[in-house]
């Protein structure tokens, strides 16, 4: 359950830059033009470039704003999922594939 936990969070890390982006696109559109800073970033070329805008008008620590509690957030949720996964596999291969 430990590893599950702490691959669930590797996960979070590496990936929540790109979720900070994508939620600012999302929400900033909904709400009329996104904008980081007063800087609007509707025009936005692709994922790399609204990484760079954000990183060049707010810091790249921007990115990264929430991890924290997003990381303690993941790790029971992986920690359960995982231990769960390996639990029923175990009993399936005992009762299904050696017949009890």
């Amino acid at each position: 359950m430990l590893a599950g936990g702490l691959a669930g969070m590797t996960s979070t890390m590496l990936f929540f830059p790109l979720d900070t982006l994508t939620t600012r696109l999302a929400t900033g559109g909904a709400i009329g033009a996104a904008t980081l800073n007063g800087v609007p970033i509707h025009g936005v070329r692709g994922i790399m470039h609204g990484l760079q805008v954000v990183a060049k008008t707010e810091g790249v620590g921007a990115l990264y704003r929430g991890l924290g509690p997003a990381a303690i957030g993941i790790f029971p949720e992986a920690a359960i999922t995982y231990g769960c996964y390996d639990l029923l596999k175990e009993a399936y291969v005992r009762v299904v594939m050696r017949g009890g």
